[in-house]
């Protein structure tokens, strides 16, 4: 049976219309990716109805940003700045971003699809901005990067949403307040969040047609090839059956919004329902954001705003209420260890001091919490001049440094002694040491050999290893001295007792001793 192939190419002619601000010189044409549909990094999501709904709130509101120069000496754009002032009225946050264009009536605004960094397609709202030329410096940041990171930024009191049961934010009401430019170094909650300069010009639209025709063709070809061959199709027989399942697998493929190009697998080689069943787990996979999106789930506002919740500001009374101290802690900015803070004080003098702490941040419940002390740090303003000669001084000494480093691993590399040979040197060492020892030891025992069998000095033998060689000496001194000394006390001996009479006698008894008696004994 004859099979129809239907030929022509479905192209889509636009007819462009120039704006009469593209060829302006005051001003620079950029394209905003503004948000997109579905669920962002902020843990919120954006229906495609909301976003319809806000498209009237972009007509006049600023494109915004904060030039600051970076660690590498160059200006570009930081994020949403804001300052705490603090003065006899109290204190206010101030917004110190400043505004380098605006979005114009004519804005274009409209919903594109793309493939972001992370290879999801998703929907985005864009619109036209024009940028002024008289701030020089946003321009030139401009045509050297070509494009830059884009937040939007919402009126507050315009907002309105719940939390689903996932804890996801669901915004129903919203209006747009400005659109903040990012620097290099800010991460968009919108993945894919962008404002880049566009110039209109003939032959990059041509290029752009031409693209769009040779994938259209592609589109075309495989679709045909597909129908023809990969599907069994019979061409010269049974129309039933081949056209129904090349349609059926074609729509299929539609209905999740894949391409040919984008499978990875041979569709002839499964069933329609397996089709279906691998289609439905790709689609889940694409859409539903991985364990590495989780990690990059938290923005550098976010992380701020976890920092600034931190900080707690300190207000000490008196007795009677009234204030004596006021402290306030501003966040400057940060890095994975510190983050440095501006201190204003209150006393009720005011001094403004300026310092780090040590945090930890908990990516799962997007908390900070301080883990060090304050260290007071000293801000130097430089010149230019003066700061390049303070970089290249500072590269001087870390090229230095690393120059004597490398010198150093050559020293060790060609004269260093091999481990095992140190371990040799150490094991020789000890045992000579060990060997010294206990011959001083021998020597001072051999001296006291009068003492062997001696109770304490034996015990002092086993204990010989903690005490100096002249200790040991003087112990085994004193050992021998008590063993030597003999403490006897002498028994006191009986004396006799010689009882002399001395009774006065008659003459008659006078003896031969009794002139001595007369003598020297006076009665």
């Amino acid at each position: 049976m004859e099979v129809n192939i239907n030929t022509s190419l479905p192209v889509t002619f636009e007819e462009i219309k120039t704006p009469d601000y593209i060829n302006d010189d005051r001003f620079m044409c950029a394209k905003v990716w503004v948000c997109h549909t579905g669920k962002n990094l902020n843990n919120s999501i954006f229906s495609k109805d909301t976003i319809t709904e806000m498209i009237p709130s972009l007509v006049g509101i600023p494109i915004v940003g904060y030039i600051e120069v970076d660690n590498t000496n160059e200006e570009d754009f930081a994020g949403h700045e804001e300052r705490i002032i603090i003065d006899n009225d109290g204190v206010k946050v101030e917004y110190v971003g400043r505004g380098y264009g605006c979005v114009i009536e004519s804005n274009n605004a409209k919903f594109e699809t793309k493939i972001c960094e992370d290879g999801i397609e998703r929907e985005f709202l864009t619109c036209e901005v024009l940028l002024w030329k008289q701030f020089e410096n946003c321009i030139d940041i401009f045509n050297r990067d070509g494009q830059k990171g884009h937040s939007m930024e919402l009126h507050p009191s315009s907002i309105e949403g719940y939390l689903d049961k996932n804890k996801v934010f669901n915004f129903t009401k919203a209006k747009f307040r400005a659109l903040c430019i990012l620097g290099d170094s800010k991460n968009p909650a919108m993945i894919g969040g962008l404002i880049e300069k566009f110039e209109l010009n003939f032959a990059t639209q041509f290029e752009t047609i031409l693209t769009e025709i040779n994938e259209s063709i592609k589109q075309f070809s495989l679709q045909n090839q597909t129908k023809n061959n990969e599907f069994g199709l019979d061409i010269n027989n049974n129309k039933e059956g081949g056209n129904d399942i090349v349609d059926k697998k074609l729509e299929l493929i539609a209905k999740y919004n894949f391409t040919l190009e984008q499978l990875d697998f041979n569709v002839e080689e499964i069933t329609f329902e397996d089709l279906d069943a691998k289609l439905q787990e790709l689609s889940e996979n694409h859409n539903e954001p991985s364990d590495t999106d989780v990690l990059f789930s938290t923005t550098y506002n976010q992380k701020r705003e976890a920092l600034s919740n931190a900080l707690d500001p300190k207000i000490e009374k008196d007795a009677d209420g009234k204030v004596t101290y006021e402290e306030y802690l501003w966040v400057e900015d940060f890095d994975d260890t510190y983050v440095y803070v501006e201190k204003n004080i209150w006393t009720p003098e005011y001094d403004c001091i300026h310092g780090r702490y040590t945090y930890t941040f908990d990516e799962t419940t997007i908390t900070a919490t301080i883990t060090g002390e304050f260290e007071k740090m000293i801000l130097v303003r430089l010149t230019e001049e003066e700061n390049k000669k303070l970089q290249d001084e500072r590269n001087g000494v870390t090229e230095q440094f690393e120059k004597l480093k490398g010198e150093f691993e050559e020293y060790k590399t060609i004269y260093s002694t091999p481990n095992t040979e140190v371990e040799s040197l150490k094991e020789f060492q000890t045992k000579k040491l060990q060997d010294e020892r206990d011959i001083a030891e021998t020597e001072v025992f051999e001296k006291f050999s009068e003492l062997e069998g001696n109770e304490e000095f034996e015990t002092l033998k086993s204990k010989a290893s903690e005490y100096e060689i002249d200790a040991l000496e003087k112990e085994c001194f004193a050992i021998l001295g008590k063993k030597s000394a003999k403490f006897t006390t002498r028994t006191p001996s009986n004396k006799t007792k010689v009882k002399i009479a001395f009774t006065k006698t008659s003459d008659d008894n006078v003896g031969e001793f009794d002139d001595l008696f007369n003598k020297h004994i006076k009665l």
